[in-house]
Formats: C-alpha cells, sequence, structure tokens
C-alpha cells in the first residue's frame, strides 16, 4: 500500500498490532510422523492462487504433549504463511480442520478477534499487495527466507470491519466463480485430446471415409502391412556420443519432439558439420520422413516439415516412407494414434526407462488403404485437426484472462473498488484505537496478551447464555447487505463461532427471514423481504 492513498474510512496497521502470536513450528518433528492422529501441515498443503487448505496429501502426527505442540497448534482463522522456499503462500485455518500443527516452514499468525481474518489472509495473497510486500521482505542469498519480525512488521491496510466482512464475503464467491471457469476450461482440454484421438481412430479404421467410398464407389480394400514393408529404412540415431560444437549442425533430443511437433530450436546443443556428413543417409532426416521417440517416452511421432539438418540422439527413430505405398502424413496421422502408441508400450521392455527396439518397431502393423483414400483421409483430417487448433487458440486466450481475474480482483479489492462503501460504517482508525486500548489495558493489569480466541460452547443453551445478543434477522440483515452467499461465506461474514452460526441459521430458515435458493447447482442463502 505504499504511496498509494486508503480509501476513506481506512487506516493502516502493522503485523505487531493485529496478530496476537506469529510463530512458526520448529524442528524436528519427523519423529512424530504416523499414519493416524492430528494433520501436519507443510508447504504443499498451502494452496496455490486461493487462500484455502490444500488436504489432498496432507502428513499426520502424534504430537508432543509439551509446550511446543501447544505453541505450534493451529486454530480456527488462523494465518498461514510460507517462509522458506515458495515464499508468500498463504492459506487460513478452517473452522472444522480439527486438531493440526505446523512445521518450521509455515509462519501462523492469529489475528485479533476484532479483525476479519479473511480480508488479511485475501490482502496477503494479493500479488500486487501483500504477496509483493512479503517477498520484497526475503532474507539470504543462498537459502532465502522471511523471518518472524518481517511479518510483525508488515504494513497492512484495514478497512472499516463492516467493509472488511464484504469484501471477504465478495471475493469467496468471486473467486469461486473464477476457480469453476478455470476448472471447466481446463475441461475443454480433455475433450479437445479425445476429439483428436476419435479422428485419428476413425481416419486409421476407415469410418472416416465410409460415406465418400460409397459416394465414389471406390473400394480400396485396407490391409494389414508391417511397417518396415512401407518404409524404405527404418533407422535410429548414432549409439556413440556425438563431439561438441559452439556451433554448426543443431543436436536435438526427445524434448524437441515431445508435443508431437518437430522443433529444431529446442536444440540442446550443436555438432560439427563434419560428423554429420559422416553419418550414414539412413540417419540424415529429410522433408516428410518422421522421427518417433524409441526410449523413455516411447511413441511419440514428429513429421519433419523441412529441409533444414539437424542431428538427434539414439533413443529417436527415423522413418523414411515408401512413397509407393504409404503417404508421410498418413503414417504420421497413424503413429500419432492411441491404437498404434498401445502396441507400442505392449512391446516395450525395460522398467526405469522403456524401450522399443528397431526390431520390435518393424515389425509393427496397421491397416493401409489405397493411396487415393489415403490422401482423401490426410484432407479430412487435417480440416478437423485445425477446427481443433482453432478452438484451442480461444481456449488458451481464455485461460489468459481467467489467470488474469483474480490479481485484478484482488487488487480491486484492496483499492476499496470491489464493493459499495457505507459511510456509517465505523472507520478502521476508531477500530484500530479499540484494539491498542485493550492491549493497554491488559498490559496495566499484568495480563497476559491473548493468544486465542473463546473456544466454542457444546452445548446450545450455553451458547445462549454466554454469547452476545445478536438481533433475530442478524443473518438475514448481513444478506440484504452483501447479496446471496453461500453458507461458509456467510459464515465468514458473520464471524460467529461455528455452532453459535448453525443454531442462528436454523432460526432465521425456521423463522423465514432467510431462505436458501438454487443457483446453478449451488446452494446460496438470501433474505426474505
Amino acid at each position: 500500500m505504499e504511496g498509494r492513498e486508503l480509501p476513506v474510512g481506512w487506516s493502516t496497521s502493522t503485523g505487531s498490532e493485529i496478530f496476537e502470536l506469529v510463530t512458526s513450528g520448529s524442528r524436528g518433528w519427523a519423529k512424530y510422523y504416523s499414519d493416524n492422529g492430528p494433520l501436519f501441515i507443510r508447504i504443499g498443503n498451502l494452496d496455490h492462487g486461493s487462500v484455502e487448505l490444500d488436504l489432498k496429501d496432507v502428513q499426520r502426527v502424534t504430537p508432543p504433549n509439551d509446550s511446543e505442540g501447544k505453541r505450534t497448534r493451529l486454530e480456527p482463522n488462523d494465518i498461514l504463511i510460507s517462509i522458506t522456499a515458495e515464499l508468500g503462500m498463504i492459506a487460513l485455518v478452517p473452522d472444522d480442520l480439527g486438531e493440526a500443527y505446523v512445521n518450521q516452514h509455515v509462519a501462523l499468525a492469529r489475528p485479533v478477534p476484532e479483525i476479519a481474518a479473511r480480508f488479511l489472509a485475501w490482502y496477503l495473497a494479493s500479488e500486487s499487495d501483500g504477496k509483493k510486500q512479503l517477498l520484497e521482505l526475503k532474507r539470504g542469498a543462498t537459502k532465502v527466507g522471511l523471518g518472524l519480525p518481517d511479518i510483525r512488521n508488515l504494513i497492512l491496510p484495514l478497512a472499516p470491519l463492516n467493509e472488511q466482512r464484504r469484501i471477504a464475503a465478495k471475493l469467496d464467491t468471486t473467486l469461486a466463480a473464477v476457480e469453476a471457469c478455470r476448472q471447466r476450461l481446463d475441461g475443454v482440454t480433455a475433450i479437445l485430446k479425445r476429439f483428436r484421438q476419435a479422428v485419428l481412430a476413425a481416419a486409421t479404421s476407415g469410418e472416416l471415409t465410409r460415406e465418400w467410398r460409397e459416394e465414389t464407389g471406390i473400394n480400396s480394400g485396407w490391409e494389414d502391412k508391417e511397417l518396415s514393408s512401407i518404409c524404405l529404412s527404418i533407422a535410429d540415431g548414432d549409439h556413440q556420443a556425438p563431439p561438441k560444437a559452439d556451433e554448426g549442425i543443431p543436436f536435438i533430443t526427445i524434448s524437441a519432439i515431445n508435443d508431437a511437433v518437430l522443433r529444431v530450436g529446442k536444440a540442446t546443443r550443436y555438432v560439427p558439420e563434419s560428423y554429420y556428413n559422416s553419418l550414414s543417409e539412413t540417419r540424415k532426416a529429410r522433408e516428410d520422413d518422421i522421427l518417433f521417440s524409441v526410449t523413455g517416452s516411447v511413441g511419440i511421432p514428429a513429421l519433419v516439415d523441412s529441409q533444414q539438418r539437424f542431428v538427434f540422439q539414439r533413443h529417436i527413430a527415423l522413418l523414411r516412407p515408401n512413397r509407393a505405398k504409404v503417404l508421410p502424413k498418413f503414417l504420421f496421422f497413424r503413429l500419432l494414434s492411441d491404437d498404434f502408441n498401445r502396441q507400442c508400450l505392449k512391446v516395450a521392455t525395460g522398467t526405469a526407462q522403456l524401450t522399443v527396439s528397431l526390431g520390435s518397431l518393424r515389425s509393427m502393423y496397421f491397416r493401409s488403404p489405397s493411396l487415393q483414400e489415403q490422401a482423401e483421409i490426410n484432407e479430412r483430417v487435417q480440416d478437423l485437426f485445425t477446427l481443433a487448433d482453432q478452438l484451442e487458440a480461444r481456449l488458451t486466450t481464455a485461460r489468459k484472462i481467467a489467470d488474469r481475474l483474480t490479481p485484478a480482483l484482488l487488487a480491486k479489492a484492496f483499492r476499496g473498488e470491489l464493493v459499495p462503501q457505507d459511510p456509517g460504517d465505523e472507520p478502521a482508525s476508531v477500530l484500530l484505537e479499540r484494539i491498542r486500548a485493550a492491549r493497554q489495558v491488559e498490559a496495566a493489569a499484568g495480563k497476559p496478551s491473548r493468544r486465542g480466541r473463546r473456544k466454542a460452547a457444546t452445548n446450545p443453551d450455553q451458547i445462549a447464555m454466554e454469547a452476545s445478543p445478536v438481533s433475530a434477522d442478524f443473518l438475514a440483515g448481513l444478506l440484504r447487505e452483501c447479496g446471496a452467499l453461500s453458507e461458509r461465506a456467510l459464515l465468514a461474514v458473520s464471524e460467529l463461532e461455528p455452532q453459535r452460526f448453525q443454531q442462528q441459521l436454523y432460526r432465521e430458515l425456521e423463522s423465514g427471514t432467510a431462505r436458501e435458493v438454487q443457483d446453478n447447482g449451488q446452494v446460496l442463502l438470501e433474505a426474505v423481504g
């Protein structure tokens, strides 16, 4: 926020003012690892592009019953910050996480109860604000990290409390929609991949040109042919390590064809022209030859589409089609199909590194029609692949737009532009003064600073007696202010203890001040009237 004018009603504070506790786990927890027990949160569990914990792969521990175990035990609404390796990863501890601990690579910052923790978490996750500030504070040259004092000295913007809640709720719902959009786009990628394979399957089985044969009256007679019978040669690269040169002929590896397109520009080095000239003709690629990976990532073909000279490693085979029997592009499409890939995997040997021998490759077979039908197939497949390429280009553009949405929304939120401001909201400066005054009173009374929130009562009657009273339509009022919210988002906005929230929500649903509605398959809550 440095150098930027704050929105009306906002103030700045430091981490030490609004975090009750800033600490991190300690070393030596590996001896407590177990298959059962509480969760042990590490950097890998801090989600990317979100403030939610990722618990797909989480370690468990049997924690020590000592001060160290108690110090590193997480509480709801603790903010987790990675302080080594991938710096500045952020996650917020949810109410339903249960017993969990944190390792030494993750700091926990516990906001005071008077602050909307989710607002702070989203700020720290913002690339142009909190995360940028964290990365600027990193220390070290060979081993980069953040110190706990760095977190205590963070400059943090504070909106009025009600606005903090509105911003956090809006970000939750809006960014959830952005994430759903990303997932749908990822689904389109899989659909396009299946489409291409379906086209290849139809092309190489004869189904793609079935109507063409009926219309033209041509029955070209598909025949099973061994690969060696339709190629002039099938060879691999030189088995000896080629000499190196500062310039000359590019030397490519499998990485230059790993997406089934030859990219000579990905050459790892050069060899002398004299070495290239000494190679046999079967190892010098020509235009319309086909490269085919036979070691490691086996079964990847690439059509040589230019006369540029290059040398390839022995993990790549070179197939030279016999044009009197097979068209190069038809052979390429056949090698690209899932069916041929399954043949490769079936004959491949080795475990750590699969290998398809040249002998096995030469003896593989597939059904092949006349050259006339091959030409028709090539044209149809190319048309369909061009359509898929156009859709993929649009998909790439859509992905770039989606990737820009999250940082743009976060930046907008902390400029005070995401939700409407309410002139009636208590300014953040007043909130900060109240927090400072409370701490001064505690210090004067000799009380230790608060290290956590009061735990939720388990007895509903106890909740009713101990909790601060709220109006009968408290949640409905928040829904009128923020619009329809998911139950989780409403819980975050209300800042009620989970059990108290459930009790209040049940009452308001029963009384009819709030109701559930369906929105694109998602259950939301909205105010009535």
